[in-house]
C-alpha cells in the first residue's frame, strides 16, 4: 500500500513541478500531498526543555501546552528542493523526502531556533 502512495505521489510531485502558479503555491500542494503519508514529520527527538514540560504534565499531552513538531531542515526550503530538483525516481525523491522530513518535539518558543536548543 505504501509503495502505491508513493507512486502516486511522485506522479502528482511531476504534475506540480509543470505548474505556473507560484512557487509558494507549488509548496502547499507538496505540503498536503506529503502530509497524507502516514509516517510524515518523523520524530527524531525531543528538546530537554519540551521534555521537561512533558514531565511537568505527567508525560500527558495537552491542549495549548506549547510542545510542537520542529522540522530540522526548514520544510520550506526541502520542498522548494524538491522542485527544483530532477528526481528520476520514486526511490530518489523519497530518499530526499524522509532524510529532510525528520522533526523535533519542541517548545513553540523553540521552533525557530532548534540549532541553540540541547537535543535529546
Amino acid at each position: 500500500m505504501k509503495i502505491d502512495i508513493q507512486k502516486k505521489i511522485f506522479h502528482d510531485c511531476q504534475l506540480i513541478k509543470q505548474m505556473e502558479c507560484e512557487m509558494k503555491t507549488k509548496i502547499k500542494l507538496l505540503t498536503h500531498l506529503f502530509g497524507t503519508l502516514d509516517d510524515a514529520w518523523k520524530v527524531v527527538g525531543i528538546t530537554e526543555n519540551a521534555l521537561n514540560k512533558l514531565a511537568k504534565n505527567d508525560f500527558k499531552y495537552k491542549s495549548g501546552i506549547g510542545i510542537q513538531r520542529s522540522h530540522i531542515v526548514d520544510r520550506q526550503y526541502f520542498l522548494s528542493e524538491i522542485l527544483d530538483a530532477p528526481f528520476n525516481s520514486e526511490d530518489e525523491l523519497f530518499d530526499y523526502y524522509y532524510e529532510n522530513d525528520k522533526t523535533i518535539l519542541a517548545l513553540s518558543s523553540e521552533n525557530s531556533n532548534l540549532d541553540k536548543a540541547k537535543i535529546i
